[in-house]
């Protein structure tokens, strides 16, 4: 995992009046190292990289905005420290489109308080705590989204 973590970093690295090339042998220096060990150490860090692959298609919404131009390191990392606190309060399961969900939300001006809506989830759109999706049902033949 610290291999994935040092490789990152080095090709986030720029190098100004050298250009990339110091990048470049760096980069390659650092993956010769890694092909060097051991098939037993290999094996074991592969698990954790392929761990990592999987987190995006779980957690979608942990994931950087995908516009360059809305990008914010401290954001986006503020955005990911509150969502983790919030999924330790409030168990949040992995959903994807075409999943049906059941959904209850507080309203404080409704007589019973909260809201229960059950649909199928037919979108999902924006990244970290601006992730929204949306809900589709029938009621007496007439399509109700929420």
């Amino acid at each position: 995992m610290s291999v994935f973590r040092n490789i990152i970093s080095l090709t986030n690295k720029r190098c100004p009046g050298i250009g990339n090339f110091l990048g470049q042998r760096l980069l390659s220096q650092q993956a010769t190292a890694t092909v060097r060990k051991e098939p037993e150490d290999k094996e074991n860090a592969d698990k954790p990289l392929s761990q990592l692959a999987e987190y995006r298609f779980i957690y979608p919404e942990f994931l950087p905005d995908p516009k360059f131009e809305f990008r914010n390191k401290i954001r986006e990392k503020l955005e990911r420290e509150d969502m983790l606190k919030r999924r330790t309060v409030i168990d949040i399961p992995e959903f994807y489109v075409g999943s049906v969900l059941a959904v209850t939300a507080s309203d404080p001006y409704a007589p019973g308080k909260q809201n229960r809506f059950v649909g199928i989830c037919i979108g999902r759109t924006y990244t970290g705590l601006r992730a929204t999706f949306t809900l589709r049902n029938i009621v007496d033949k007439q399509g109700i989204n929420y």
